[in-house]
């Protein structure tokens, strides 16, 4: 009987916790919402292949440093603009999901961790291929005049 008694209780305890964002494993605040509602914008803008929205959500700041220890292969806000650009030149269709994992908020920053998968068909050298890919990544975000733009992570 006590067993059963504590089994209902965490049960009863579990369901009544934050109340999450559908789709997410975020607490459904306000702060968090504008979070998932820019990394939707991000993901819109990329299927559709749109430089323009894309750069739209970037700050004037953007660094990227390509991953590498190297500067050769870092850029900023031009230089995404030209990656976006040559990117999407190969690109014939692009199905793209992203899956907030976490947020963490320092003043006017945030940082999200998130999963991604994406469906590419592209061309090369006159041949059409399919590429899939999923990973883990990062972006960075600053808060500006009420807006969250990405500093890093497209």
């Amino acid at each position: 009987m006590k067993t059963v008694f504590l089994s209902l209780a965490a049960m009863l305890a579990m369901g009544c916790g934050a109340k999450l964002i559908p789709g997410t494993k975020l607490a459904d605040t306000p702060d968090n919402r504008s979070i998932v509602s820019v990394v939707e914008k991000y993901r819109r803008a990329m299927e559709a292949r749109d430089v323009d929205g894309l750069l739209a959500l970037a700050s004037k700041d953007y660094k990227e440093d390509g991953g590498t220890p190297g500067a050769a292969d870092d850029y900023g806000h031009e230089g995404l603009k030209r990656v976006l650009r040559d990117r999407f030149a190969k690109v014939r269709a692009l199905r793209l999901q992203v899956v907030v994992g976490r947020v963490e908020f320092s003043g006017s920053r945030a940082r999200i961790e998130y999963r991604w998968e994406m469906q590419c068909q592209y061309t090369h050298k006159d041949k059409v291929g399919w590429h899939v890919k999923t990973d883990d990544n990062r972006f960075e975000l600053e808060r500006v005049g009420g807006q969250w733009l990405f500093t890093s992570g497209l």
